[in-house]
């Protein structure tokens, strides 16, 4: 969805926007060629980065967060749960949901256990804040 400059800029993640838009919008060959010589990120890290300057910064600024918007933190928490009990059913999320919670995909289970066991951890704790609730 575009988001307004002014917003952008105001909410702080105007330079994640900017990358992100840069990369989509780019010739796929340019892409790859800039990715391989590391002139540029990888599209899911930026996608990662710009998802996660969002929420904090919506976070931030709204009280209470929509029903929507806590459905889909509750589905993220039962993704890592899910990864957490069974790493071997790695390939049902996208890339940058990984990268997001800073789950290395490609490591063996018993890390990728550990890692969504922390991710999930920092969510709930999350969760209990914008929802008012204890841990």
């Amino acid at each position: 969805m575009e988001i307004p400059p002014s917003i952008r800029k105001h909410c702080g993640f105007a330079d994640e926007y900017r990358m992100f838009e840069e990369l989509r919008k780019m010739d796929q060959e340019l892409y790859e060629q800039k990715k391989r010589s590391g002139e540029i990120p990888d599209i899911d890290t930026a996608y990662a980065k710009l998802i996660t300057s969002v929420e904090k910064s919506f976070e931030s600024i709204c009280i209470e967060p929509p029903i929507p918007y806590l459905v889909r933190l509750c589905n993220e928490m039962k993704d890592l749960k899910e990864l957490a009990t069974a790493p071997e059913y790695i390939d049902g999320q996208p890339l940058h949901f990984f990268i997001k919670y800073g789950i290395e995909w490609n490591r063996p289970e018993d890390v990728i256990r550990k890692q969504a066991e922390a991710a999930f951890g920092k969510l709930y704790e999350r969760f209990v804040r914008l929802t008012g609730g204890r841990s």
